[in-house]
């Protein structure tokens, strides 16, 4: 039903929208550094000339590509957390969760749970196999 590359989906898409809003927040710092209100100006202590239209365009189109994924991956996450709650007891549907909703390392999830990773990696090798068929 659900594949190991399903869930890695859902961590690829998460990694996504950080970069994108991390070049996001670069963009609206770029313009915070611009000196006067004309529409092509340099940066703050000289510099190339800032096109203040482009950058607007381009925080429209990254703010356009962050909601797209995020709307993709919402919806992931809602198909995929309806399989699991069904298939998976209580722990593996939590390790699973942490491990590809919140995107928390190994070690994190171990502290947690109060597990060895070792013990970790095989609740999940038993999940996957559970929410694979």
């Amino acid at each position: 039903m659900i594949t190991k590359d399903e869930l890695n989906e859902l961590r690829y898409l998460a990694q996504d929208i950080s970069e994108k809003e991390a070049e996001l927040e670069a963009l609206y710092t770029l313009i915070e550094g611009v000196s006067s209100p004309r529409f092509t100006d340099e940066t703050k202590g000289g510099g190339q000339p800032i096109d203040i239209l482009d950058l607007y365009e381009k925080i429209i189109r990254k703010q356009q590509e962050i909601r797209v994924l995020s709307i993709k991956r919402y919806e992931a996450r809602e198909n995929i957390f309806k399989i699991i709650i069904k298939i998976l007891d209580f722990k593996e549907c939590e390790l699973i969760y942490m491990r590809y909703f919140e995107n928390r390392t190994w070690n994190d999830i171990s502290e947690r749970l109060n597990y060895t990773i070792r013990h970790l990696t095989r609740l999940h090798r038993g999940a996957l196999e559970k929410i694979k068929t």
